[in-house]
């Protein structure tokens, strides 16, 4: 009897042990989906010039740099212990984060030195995306979806008519900043 006690300790041990953590016992349910939202647009400013007999110094018109959108990542809960499916996880689309345009129009246009540098592309990301576990006595993985990533082209430069010169250091537009919505995790199984 004390043998068959002993043994018995043995192999709740062993099981025990062998539960992954994050499991609860006796507990069943799905887990909960998780959906990331999408992110905005980052793009670097433009600079225009437009007229007649517009007189910019050297170094002019810099267009933004292109900031950074990124989408959130999303992750699905886990389904409970004895059973139930993992959460599903969809992780939103980021944004567009281009590099801005320099576009002068007008009559005669004079670029001074270093003039009209268009702006950098910035970094448009998409989430990562992690479905739940199914339970580990039963349930099926949740599914994953990672969203798009936008755009991030370098801005244009772009002069057509005349009178335009440009002089120093002026029209630098602003960078694009940063735009990146937030994670989104579903609950463990109950």
């Amino acid at each position: 009897m004390r043998a068959a006690f002993i043994t018995f300790l043995a192999i709740a041990v062993a099981t025990v042990q062998a539960v992954p953590s994050g499991y609860r016992p006796y507990k069943y349910g799905n887990g909960g989906d998780a959906q990331s939202g999408n992110s905005g647009n980052a793009n670097g400013g433009r600079v225009v010039n437009g007229g007649y007999h517009v007189i910019n110094g050297p170094g002019s018109n810099w267009a933004g740099n292109g900031g950074t959108s990124s989408s959130g990542d999303a992750i699905g809960g886990h389904g409970g212990f004895f059973g139930g499916n993992g959460g599903n996880a969809h992780s939103g689309n980021a944004g567009d984060a281009n590099g801005g345009s320099v576009i002068n129009h007008g009559g005669n246009i004079i670029n001074g030195p270093g003039s009209n540098h268009a702006g950098n592309g910035g970094t448009s990301k998409s989430g990562d995306a992690i479905g739940g576990n199914g339970g580990f006595f039963g349930g099926n993985g949740g599914n994953a979806h990672s969203g798009n990533a936008g755009n991030a082209n370098g801005g244009d430069v772009i002069n057509h008519g005349g009178n335009i010169i440009n002089g120093p250091g002026s029209n630098h537009a602003g960078n694009g900043g940063t735009s990146k919505s937030g994670n989104a995790i579903g609950g463990n199984g109950a």
